[in-house]
């Protein structure tokens, strides 16, 4: 008798509005990272930001859609609280997703890293760095930042990339790719 207590237990888990909202919002969440890349790839979007946000609105009507037909429990309750953890899991996922896509699109690290890692010998000089940024003293502390964290390395009066910097913005590069953001920081 315990044991069939403890299978109906387990059986009852997938059957959880909560869960199936959370699974179908994750799966949600992936396939509207797919799109963003697929839809960056095949347009050159002026307005990005807007772009996105309509798509993960669209993809949350999906997948609120989609917790309604799976979760049909015949109660009300189970499918709002199923819609609802789906909504509150793609908009988390949204908002951790987020920060990371801007530190690649505008930061000016990468693009540091980028600009030396593109030149054959990867190293240049401090006044040709200065002329890519509008303040120095912002430029002089992202550097010795950098510096710090072992992505470049001081040479004479220049800053070379290091072998840790070549990796970095290999990663970093390839997502701007993926992305097309371009060189920008």
């Amino acid at each position: 008798m315990h044991g069939s207590r403890e299978y109906s237990g387990l059986s009852d888990i997938g059957r959880s509005p909560t869960l199936i909202g959370i699974l179908v919002g994750v799966g949600w969440f992936l396939i509207y990272l797919a799109a963003q890349i697929v839809l960056f790839q095949l347009f050159d979007l002026r307005q990005r930001f807007s772009a996105m946000v309509a798509l993960l609105v669209s993809f949350i009507g999906l997948a609120v859609l989609t917790t309604t037909v799976v979760a049909y429990t015949n109660s009300l309750d189970g499918v709002v609280l199923s819609a609802f953890s789906s909504v509150v899991t793609m908009a988390s996922l949204w908002v951790f997703y987020m920060p990371f896509y801007y530190v690649i699109a505008t930061s000016l690290s990468v693009r540091t890293l980028l600009t030396l890692a593109s030149r054959g010998d990867g190293v240049l000089p401090l006044e040709q760095l200065e002329a890519l940024f509008a303040s120095s003293t912002m430029l002089e502390a992202r550097l010795t930042t950098m510096v710090a964290y072992r992505n470049l390395a001081v040479r004479g009066s220049a800053f070379t990339v290091t072998t840790k910097g070549r990796v970095t913005a290999t990663v970093f590069g390839g997502l701007k790719r993926l992305w097309r953001l371009g060189p920008g920081g």
